[in-house]
């Protein structure tokens, strides 16, 4: 799947530039209606301002992340110039001294991005400031000048913006800051020739000429950045809420498939006893799930009774039911799969999954081949952090 590395600045929506992974990573300039084009059926990078977004360290008590993120915001708040409900917080992982790597932008800033971004019919995948994007060394800083801003990189989730013209005052006072972690060396990148003068205690390596987009797509990774669409900017805002009121009847799906496959697979002389037992246990379940309910006369057509309540509406169900009942016994037979989102829409069954490898995916996209009343469908696959991160369409064949 082609990647599009696009890089929003101060003359956007009319002309930005961007860079296609799938045209041999050859800049594109123009407007934001063209970059559109080129976005289509690709993972979407967006690289925004250096100067709008703050990235900064968030030390709090505890080690529960969740915790940590809603206390963060009030302990840098001596730090910011802003109030902090005008501010969204997007946070790294942890790190080793407790201490979270965090980017600090305005709401009405990211608003107005992502406004320009879906006017034009965009939804990024991943969203970050382009300081985190310059290529990094762990034994030295990184500078990169563009025009009038110096983008500094300092660490692997670390650095600032600066006007060029303060970047050696800039550059002496982060150094005094951070005694502990001083580089060995500095690597300026350039694409025009700059007159510049540093007064400071680094080796300086030969500066690098390059466009700048051409260095900030080798640099960006998700691994080493902080992704701005987090919490209610996140794209599972939505599918938290939809997971929320689907979460019984899912669980109810995920029962009636297991029962299934347990009286096709039991042995034929333990069949009757087995099957009572599974009886037994679905009424049991059924009565948990359903505890104002009086009678049990039939509990598995009751709690398939109650599931179609809940779902809304029987031919939506059945047609959800059926698809589940035939990739249940395939998705059993992955190893090492996680699924992480599923979305039932017209007549199709949308699974968004991590798995191990390529070849797992394609081994499971192919046993649900078997069925020829099955359409399978991969409509995206990244690889992340040894994962294959891949989303599925299947619909039943007509």
């Amino acid at each position: 799947m082609k990647t599009v590395i696009l890089r929003l600045g101060a003359g956007a929506p009319a002309a930005i530039s961007w860079l296609s992974t799938d045209t041999d990573s050859l800049l594109h300039k123009g407007s934001l209606a063209q970059a559109a084009a080129a976005c289509k059926d690709a993972l979407l990078i967006v690289l925004v301002p250096g100067l709008d977004v703050l990235l900064i360290k968030a030390t709090t008590p505890g080690r529960n992340r969740k915790r940590a993120m809603q206390a963060a915001p009030y302990a840098l708040e001596a730090s910011l110039a802003a109030d902090v409900e005008k501010l969204h917080f997007a946070f790294g992982p942890r790190n080793p001294d407790g201490s979270m790597d965090t980017a600090v932008v305005e709401r009405e800033c990211l608003d107005q991005w992502l406004a320009l971004l879906r006017e034009a019919g965009l939804e990024p995948d991943y969203m970050t400031p382009e300081t985190l994007a310059v290529p990094y060394g762990a034994d030295g800083w990184s500078v990169l000048l563009d025009g009038e801003v110096a983008l500094v990189r300092c660490g692997l989730r670390a650095g600032f913006a600066v006007d060029r013209q303060n970047l050696n005052e800039a550059l002496q006072a982060a150094l005094k800051a951070a005694p502990a972690s001083l580089p060995r060396h500095l690597q300026i990148y350039q694409e025009e020739e700059i007159a510049l003068r540093l007064d400071l205690d680094l080796d300086m390596l030969p500066i690098i000429k390059k466009p700048a987009l051409a260095l900030l797509g080798q640099g960006v990774t998700k691994k080493s950045g902080i992704d701005l669409l987090q919490g209610e900017y996140g794209r599972n805002t939505d599918w938290d809420k939809i997971r929320e009121l689907w979460r019984v009847p899912f669980v109810l799906v995920l029962i009636l498939i297991a029962l299934k496959g347990a009286l096709f697979g039991i042995d034929f002389n333990q069949a009757k006893k087995e099957s009572q037992a599974l009886e037994r246990r679905v009424e049991e379940i059924y009565r948990a799930t359903f505890p104002q309910a009086k009678q049990v006369v039939n509990p598995r057509a009751q709690m398939e009774q109650g599931l179609s309540l809940l779902t809304g509406g029987q031919q939506s169900q059945n047609n959800f039911l059926a698809l589940l009942a035939r990739i249940g016994p395939q998705l059993q037979k992955t190893q090492g799969y996680n699924l992480q989102r599923l979305r039932y829409h017209g007549s199709a069954l949308e699974l968004e999954l991590t798995l191990a490898t390529l070849d797992d995916l394609n081994d499971l996209k192919e046993r649900l081949l078997v069925n020829d009343d099955l359409s399978v469908d991969i409509r995206t696959a990244t690889t992340a952090n040894n994962l294959v991160s891949a989303r599925l369409e299947i619909k039943g064949r007509k």
